[in-house]
């Protein structure tokens, strides 16, 4: 006596149901990449307490640093960005250090969906053709440049760091102390996180 055989008929795998799953693995491993915005443990948040992540000293390269941080830059608005105000004591005054951490999430949340690396890079091109000293700085980051704005004195770095902006500024700092201490900060972010 026959008997019927459910289903298909002969052993093996199927090449396309194999490439199908293999299609759909990749596609949702680099879907989250491109929703979480890259390989930094701060990536995919948004709008957190960046003074209190650091903690009261975050770089000894700064030992002037005497007033607790300040989760607020005075006169500055930052949409969804974190940041970090240290005034400086000392002469001459004033003196200050500020960062705004953006991140691939808040540039998104702001209606920014080009990515970190891309508002570094069009933010560097835009500094140079407004007439501002760009110059690249090396740390732990994907990419930095310092800046420094026609006729300033005072020195910015902008550094992406896979899938988070940091924006120093330092108002009568060297440009080198500023450099080893947005490197110490981007360090302990890293380590924090």
């Amino acid at each position: 006596m026959r008997t019927a055989r459910a289903g298909r008929q002969g052993g093996g795998f199927r090449p396309a149901g194999v490439g199908i799953v293999v299609v759909g693995v990749l596609l949702l491993y680099f879907g989250l990449q491109f929703v979480r915005g890259g390989g930094h443990p701060l990536a995919a948040t948004m709008g957190f307490d960046l003074c209190a992540r650091l903690g009261p000293q975050p770089a000894p390269e700064l030992p002037d640093v005497t007033a607790t941080p300040q989760a607020r830059i005075p006169d500055m608005s930052a949409g969804r960005a974190s940041t970090c105000y240290w005034p400086i004591a000392g002469q001459p005054a004033p003196r200050e250090v500020w960062l705004v951490l953006s991140t691939h999430q808040s540039l998104r949340a702001d209606g920014n969906h080009r990515g970190t690396a891309k508002f570094v890079e069009v933010f560097l091109e835009e500094s140079r053709a407004s007439g501002a000293e760009v110059a690249p700085a090396t740390g732990p980051w994907r990419s930095a440049a310092t800046l420094r704005s026609r006729g300033g004195r005072d020195f910015q770095l902008l550094a992406e760091d896979d899938g988070v902006v940091l924006w120093f500024s330092g108002r009568g700092l060297e440009r080198d102390t500023l450099i080893t201490f947005a490197a110490a900060v981007a360090r302990r972010l890293r380590a924090k996180s």
